[in-house]
Formats: structure tokens, C-alpha cells, sequence
């Protein structure tokens, strides 16, 4: 399995915009338990015990500076790099690219 720039341990930018109503709109329930929490749902999730190579980006688009305000250290403008790790993975790739163009 790959993943690509997946908040694997949270997403700073949903804490910031969790009560936001357009964020809410646009995410819709999915995007409400991406926040940091060490109680909620995403550390919940605990490590992988398959193969799993994470891809993840260290650029923002200039949408996105914004967002990358609210992110300590490199990040794609929507998941930080450290935060897109997870205990188990078998691979890690940083590439410079934004979150958006990571699919591209």
C-alpha cells in the first residue's frame, strides 16, 4: 500500500479550522477527527502491520501559505512532514510538491 501525505498523526490544520463552517461543509464528517488530539480518532489508530511506503510533500502552493502558517516544520500546506509518518512503515518518500499535486 502507498499513501500519499496522509495526516497520519493529525493534521494541524483541522484543529484550526474544525469549527469552521465552510471547512465542515467542504470536509464534511470525514475531515472532523484529522485534528492532533493525542485522544482522538487518529491516534487512535496505532502502527501498521503491513507494508505501507508513505509519499508526502514539503512545498505549499501559494493557496495554501496560509494553512502552512499553522504547521511547525516542512509541511505540503496541509500535513506536516513528521506528521504524515506512522509507526511501521516500510517506506518514506519526501518529495517537493504540495499536497493537491502529490496525485499528479
Amino acid at each position: 500500500m502507498v499513501m500519499l501525505s496522509p495526516p497520519n498523526q493529525g493534521s494541524e490544520v483541522a484543529d484550526a479550522l474544525k469549527e469552521n463552517p465552510f471547512y465542515q461543509w467542504y470536509n464534511g464528517p470525514a475531515g472532523q477527527p484529522l485534528g492532533t488530539d493525542p485522544d482522538g480518532f487518529v491516534a487512535g489508530l496505532g502502527p501498521v502491520d503491513y507494508p505501507v511506503g508513505v509519499i508526502t510533500g514539503n512545498t505549499h502552493a501559494l493557496f495554501d501559505a496560509w494553512f502552512s502558517e499553522k504547521i511547525p516544520g516542512d509541511d505540503d500546506g496541509k500535513v506536516s512532514v513528521g506528521r504524515a509518518k506512522v509507526k511501521g512503515m516500510s517506506d518514506f518518500l519526501v518529495l517537493p510538491f504540495s499536497h493537491p499535486y502529490l496525485k499528479h
